[in-house]
């Protein structure tokens, strides 16, 4: 197990211990299922991971319960455009991050994920408030195309 695989793994344990909450042998495989990967899932990938990883069948109910259970505790994120899960970039971060974007990469399923100036947010709530809409979450999902998926596409970095 890598030192990034094994700090994630770390902070989710403790994560949950101060919650007072169990990290089964079975959401420790499907977390690390997740984690391993390095990109967005849909939970029948995860059934199809779990298996390679550790030759044994998972239900999908039981993913999509794990996944429910890792994405209360803000282990994992739900990417609503895409039907898909990935596991949280702030694990090891102690504070908390409300108000988040992510770039989902079409194509391969990477997904960045990003903190996002709180007056960014307010203009885009604004924007949509002003427009009869009430906003739900503090999520915001954009899909992309990657520099790796189209090489084309200048580096900004």
């Amino acid at each position: 197990m890598n030192l990034e695989v094994a700090e994630s793994l770390r902070s989710a344990k403790n994560r949950c211990s101060e919650l007072g909450l169990r990290f089964t042998p079975k959401r420790e495989q499907v977390f690390l299922s997740l984690l391993r990967c390095r990109r967005a899932v849909s939970a029948y990938e995860l059934v199809d991971l779990y298996y390679q990883d550790y030759q044994e069948k998972i239900s999908a109910v039981t993913v999509y319960r794990v996944l429910e259970f890792l994405e209360s505790v803000k282990l994992v994120h739900k990417l609503t455009l895409a039907n898909k899960f990935v596991v949280c970039s702030h694990i090891c971060d102690k504070d908390d991050h409300e108000i988040i974007q992510f770039l989902i990469c079409e194509r391969c399923f990477r997904v960045d994920e990003l903190d996002i100036d709180p007056s960014l947010y307010g203009q885009l709530n604004s924007n949509a408030t002003n427009n009869g809409f009430e906003p739900q979450n503090s999520v915001l999902e954009m899909t992309c195309i990657c520099n790796t998926c189209n090489p084309s596409q200048p580096s900004l970095g």
